[in-house]
């Protein structure tokens, strides 16, 4: 049986953000930050890793990373 922790869509978030995969990151925020109960747990996940290179620091900061992955073609399987 698998736990409820590893459908937490947070948690998908967090591991995300470890991954440095900001197109899956931001694409969770942007369906989990409808209340202000979840932004300050998807801000938490951002503040958790913070002193990682390269991390973001605040959701803004996620967004413009995922849209300049997007448009250098980073989010592209490698041929």
């Amino acid at each position: 049986m698998v736990s409820a922790l590893q459908h937490d869509p947070f948690t998908l978030f967090g591991f995300a953000l470890r991954e440095s995969d900001w197109i899956l990151a931001d694409l969770l925020a942007s369906r989990l930050d409808g209340s202000e109960p979840s932004r300050l747990r998807l801000e938490h996940e951002l503040e958790a890793g913070y002193g990682r290179p390269g991390r973001p620091r605040s959701l803004h900061e996620l967004r413009r990373l995922a849209r300049l992955t997007r448009v250098l073609g980073l989010d592209r399987p490698r041929a």
